[in-house]
């Protein structure tokens, strides 16, 4: 919700798909800190306790995001009535990282980091979209 005092209330569900196409070993994901932004804003921190995505499985992460009254600058007001007025989308930001942990059988495990940046283009009318963002592993 955006009113004429330059005031942005948002409020969202963002469901982030953790996946595992290995066939022989699962993974650990830890330290996993997304944040959501909008036009330089943050807007909320995402976190999740480790959890394991078992072998050629995926494990889904929801998130209800309902942001306090946030007061726009006088830029970011005019991009946001520049998209009300287009009637179309709303331009939100994930960016974050997460750590992995392979077990490699008697080798021990091998750790990666994960780094998103994702673009998510909202429509105003409050539609479903299914972004398809990718992390890289480091």
């Amino acid at each position: 919700m955006y009113d004429q005092t330059g005031v942005l209330s948002v409020r969202l569900i963002l469901i982030i798909k953790a996946e595992n196409h290995n066939l022989k070993a699962h993974v650990t994901y830890y330290n996993t800190k997304l944040i959501l932004r909008y036009h330089g804003l943050s807007i909320a921190q995402l976190v999740a306790d480790p959890f394991d995505v078992r072998k050629n499985t995926t494990k889904e992460l929801s998130y209800v995001v309902e942001s306090s009254p946030i007061p726009l600058e006088p830029a970011q007001q005019d991009l946001t009535q520049q998209a009300l007025e287009k009637g179309t989308t709303m331009p939100f930001f994930l960016k974050g990282n997460s750590r992995t942990r392979w077990r490699v059988g008697p080798l021990g495990s091998v750790k990666f980091w994960l780094h998103m940046n994702c673009r998510i283009l909202l429509p105003i009318n409050g539609s479903i979209v299914y972004p398809h963002c990718t992390t890289k592993s480091h």
